[in-house]
């Protein structure tokens, strides 16, 4: 994959030639999209002609202009997002902003907290109710209000704004991690050089390992140090999986110590305790309660519009004040209450029924959901039952297709289900009772969820429709309100994770004596969804070892039931005649997913602890390098009981260990450090050592120190100390220092090096301080050209301090004042000039600073040179074959530093005069200065002549 750090450095120095490999573009072009809405988003275009390019290798020259910018912007954000692979929010945002009768949320913005959160230098508002009283709604208000402000104040570069909605119905809208990957993104394309920030992790870990948490926070300080005022909304934190709910305590409060960013957070919630317990703990922390008369206006409007909106409910207009009052009042402040309970005057027809409907309208939403679920048939109530047992507990939403198949099954046999299309329901007809539960959606917006003999269309998305259905159908019986009709079905969590678990596995079993081909996947709608998912629900299921025997005859290798897991899992459509030879031992499967049952079972059938397998990047690798990857303490442990070697490399030169102290996994590292895994054995990427120190593991490169980890091995990426301090690991940096790393080793650049160009400035100090060579020059120059050339001021000034030689020459880029130039940081060249730096000295191959100023537009920099004595009329070096300033400015566009020069007697020689062409500056060839303002102006117009 193409390093996206490179192409961001090649957009800076004219033309390129970028070679566009696997983009697998999979549609034509499509036509125009909608106007765009304050989220973002334009309504969908035409549909496309088809694909066109799989995989084809094309060169495409690109000019350095705004066009090829976006141009390489638009291929460098679809590798990172295939990188880091985050659910994205657009379309719950646009899903909300285009509800009918959405609610104005007029009193939130009138709200003198609100009010604050959003002017104030930044700050932490939460907004709090319980279920049902229309948080995402708000939620999708405010991110639509803040993209109109944003707008309207012509502020895109100096405001940036990022949000997330978690949702209890989609597992990877749970996560914390996810939640922080997408928000980097999408800041990330708002920064200044869009994507730079993302663009050098990935090139530090060659696009082979998504960031992790604490990495992820990481960039994201930077990216907000960068961007100034940013406002960030997450919606629904009580929707996140209960395990990250500590991790959510952690970022809030890590977020709050930023008090030096204008960072604005706005998060909403349901009471929960742990929430609660860390608000409190947050001094600057403001909060709105929702409560029954918080949104009462808005309440009011919104039943207001329904009932003029909504045909079935527009015919009862005499009686509308009437139903306005009855709503109003039973809702009490839920929005979730007063849509149900207008749902349910739909189906009058009679004045007598509104009559007897607004009389024993329910004032809860339990009533609401009991009501449709006691009117199912009592022999379709089991099916209904299941049907809601994977509603609440999939990995992700299902189509009516995939929902449907769940329940075509005999399960007389309670140890073995049998899989039986015949059973399958027809198209929707269980959703009659569903209605008020679910929420059904087409798959495309444009398109009709019903077909044309008026059935559901198997490919319409189902998920519950609130977050209050979830929570009803899994309240314990005993819990429910006394006077709440009672529950005629119950999720019980234990029992919804066997049956969804049993269910993968035996539909999977059903491939046994019916291997795929070309109608697996229009036959078998779920086919897909269980290979990929049988072992996340089987995860869940606290009997796991009932299922063994079962899961052992999917686990048969050599099986057809294996091979189509295996195919199903990888790549349905894969058309390779020689894949199967491809196909990962079932123990090496197990070792990787966790499922430690598995693992036994197959360790006493005689299975090879050391079986191997294809992991990421197609990487070969034994189980237990499979197993420490993914941090399976037991299953590590069980495989190296069994014989398993604790030292084999890996296809790619890695060790257990390694990949272990890599991600963060400190039991494994303990383990097998104890069982005699070797320290400082090196793989492709280096040792243990290094890998925990440059992705920030303390306690694992603590403990790899003390058993005698080599703490001045060098490898392809530097000492454990150059790392560290690459990735701004202060504690790290500190701890190897203590323990003897050597401050000065130098490869492509020293520690202090590494550090001055990322901006770290207190691992600066620290290494100053433990002595480190401040005029070391290496592959980039020294300390001070990196952290001139990166515009970090306070590390320029402090290395000035420390005695670093102002007037140093690197290998090939001339002095830091050369590198600051170049670069348009003005207050860098300023301090560089005041603290001796020689104006006129020629940089290797382009000339001194002036002509670099000139050519780069950047005039304030030019007027500074020209106003401290620069020579005007200097010749560059060989390179540029001896112009001056005046002809960079010029063949460059820059016209006003072509006339200022000009004034201030720029003489062209005859040479020069012959070869300038008499022209006008095009707008094609304006260039933007450092701060981001052309360079051209007033002296669009103005011509010279000879």
């Amino acid at each position: 994959m193409e390093n996206p750090a490179n192409t961001r450095k090649a957009m800076d120095s004219g033309s390129i030639n970028i070679n566009v490999e696997r983009l697998n573009l999979m549609g034509g072009a499509g036509g125009p999209g909608g106007q765009a809405t304050h989220s973002g988003n334009g309504g969908p275009g035409g549909l496309g002609e088809g694909a066109r390019i799989f995989g084809r290798a094309q060169n495409v020259t690109i000019n350095n202009n705004s066009d090829s910018n976006r141009i390489l912007d638009t291929v460098l954000e679809a590798k990172l997002e295939q990188w880091l692979n985050a659910p994205d929010p657009k379309e719950k945002q646009l899903r909300f902003c285009d509800l009918e009768n959405r609610s104005p949320c007029s009193w939130l913005f009138k709200d003198p907290k609100f009010i604050m959160w959003q002017t104030n230098f930044g700050g932490l508002l939460e907004i709090q109710g319980a279920s049902g009283t229309g948080k995402t709604v708000i939620s999708s208000m405010i991110i639509e209000q803040l993209f109109k402000d944003q707008a309207s104040l012509n502020d895109i570069n100096s405001t940036a704004i990022a949000y997330f909605y978690f949702d209890f119905t989609d597992l990877d809208k749970q996560s914390v991690e996810n939640a922080l990957r997408r928000l980097v993104l999408q800041l990330s394309r708002q920064s200044p050089v869009p994507y730079a920030t993302l663009a050098q992790h990935y090139d530090s870990c060659k696009g082979q390992t998504v960031p992790t948490y604490l990495e992820l926070l990481v960039i994201l300080e930077k990216l907000l140090r960068i961007l100034g005022r940013t406002y960030l909304v997450l919606d629904a934190l009580n929707e996140c999986k209960t395990e990250d709910h500590d991790r959510v305590v952690h970022l809030i409060h890590r977020m709050s110590e930023w008090s030096d960013i204008q960072l604005h957070v706005l998060v909403t919630s349901q009471p929960l305790d742990i929430f609660e317990k860390m608000f409190l703990s947050l001094k600057k922390l403001s909060r709105i309660r929702i409560h029954a008369d918080t949104a009462s206006d808005d309440i009011r409007l919104y039943i207001s519009n329904e009932l003029a909106s909504k045909s079935e409910l527009r015919r009862w207009k005499p009686e509308w004040g009437q139903i306005m009052n009855y709503i109003t009042q039973k809702s009490a402040g839920m929005f979730r209450l007063a849509y149900c309970l207008l749902e349910q005057l739909k189906e009058c027809v009679r004045l007598y029924d509104l009559q007897e409907a607004l009389d024993s309208l329910p004032d809860n939403l339990h009533d609401i959901y009991a009501r449709p679920l006691r009117s199912i048939p009592k022999k379709h109530l089991s099916d209904v039952h299941r049907l809601l047992h994977w509603l609440v507990f999939s990995e992700r939403p299902l189509t009516l297709a995939q929902l449907e198949d769940t329940i075509a099954f005999d399960f007389s046999d309670s140890k073995h289900y049998t899989f039986d299309p015949r059973r399958r329901p027809k198209c929707g007809v269980f959703m009659k009772w569903l209605l008020v539960l679910v929420s059904i959606q087409p798959s495309n917006p444009w398109e009709s969820m019903l077909s044309l003999d008026g059935l559901y269309r198997g490919d319409c998305t189902v998920r519950l429709a609130h977050s209050s259905v979830q929570d009803y159908l899994l309240l314990e019986q005993e819990k429910h309100p006394s006077s709440c009709i009672s529950c005629p079905v119950h999720v019980i969590k234990e029992a919804a994770h066997r049956l969804t678990a049993q269910t993968c596995v035996c539909y999977l079993l059903h491939f046994s004596d019916h291997p795929l081909d070309a109608t697996t996947f229009p036959n078998y709608p779920l086919a897909t969804y269980v290979a990929k998912n049988w072992w996340y629900h089987l995860q869940r299921c606290s009997d796991r070892a009932v299922l063994s025997p079962l899961t052992m005859g999917l686990l048969e290798a050599g099986s057809d039931q294996y091979t189509a897991l295996n195919r199903l899992d990888w790549n349905p459509y894969i058309s390779d005649p020689n894949w199967q030879s491809c196909l990962n031992p079932p123990l090496y499967l197990c070792a990787i997913l966790g499922y430690i049952e598995g693992v036994k079972f197959l360790l006493e059938g005689g299975s090879d602890a050391n079986a191997v397998g294809v992991h990421f990047n197609n990487i070969v690798s034994t189980a237990v390098q499979a197993a420490s990857t993914r941090g399976h303490l037991a299953i590590v442990h069980l495989l190296l009981q069994s014989g398993a070697d604790v030292n084999t490399e890996s296809s790619d030169g890695t060790t257990a260990l390694q990949v272990a102290s890599k991600n963060g996994h400190i039991e494994v590292v303990q383990l097998l450090l104890e069982k005699g895994a070797d320290v400082n054995m090196k793989g492709s990427d280096g040792t243990a050592l290094q890998l925990a120190s440059a992705k920030g593991h303390l306690e694992i490169t603590s403990l790899l120190l003390e058993k005698d980890a080599d703490v001045n091995v060098d490898g392809r990426d530097g000492t454990p100390l150059q790392q560290a301090s690459d990735e701004g690991h202060t504690e790290i940096v500190q701890l190897l220092l203590d323990k003897g790393a050597d401050v000065n080793a130098a490869g492509d650049g020293t520690a202090l090096q590494v550090a001055s160009k990322k901006g770290h400035i207190e691992i600066v100090r620290l290494l100053l301080h433990k002595g480190a060579d401040v005029n070391v020059n290496g592959s980039d120059g020294t300390a001070l050209h990196v952290a001139s050339a990166e515009g970090h001021l306070e590390i320029t000034s402090l290395l000035l301090e420390k005695g670093a030689d102002v007037n140093a020459q690197s290998r090939r880029y001339g002095s830091a004042l050369h590198w600051a130039t170049e670069k348009g940081h003005i207050e860098i060249v300023k301090l560089l000039l005041d603290m001796g730096a020689d104006i006129n000295a020629q940089v290797g191959w382009n000339g001194p600073a002036l002509q670099l100023a000139s050519e780069g537009g950047h005039i304030e920099i030019v007027r500074l040179l020209l106003e401290k004595g620069a020579d005007i009329n200097a010749q560059a070096g060989w390179f540029r074959n001896g112009t001056t300033a005046w002809q960079c400015a010029w063949e460059n566009g820059h016209t006003n530093i072509v006339k200022l020069l000009f004034k201030h007697g720029a003489i062209p020689s005859v040479t020069e005069a012959r070869q300038a062409p008499r022209r006008r500056a095009s707008p094609s060839s304006t260039k933007c200065n450092a701060s981001g303002s052309s360079s051209e102006g007033e002296d669009d117009d103005w011509e010279t002549g000879f």
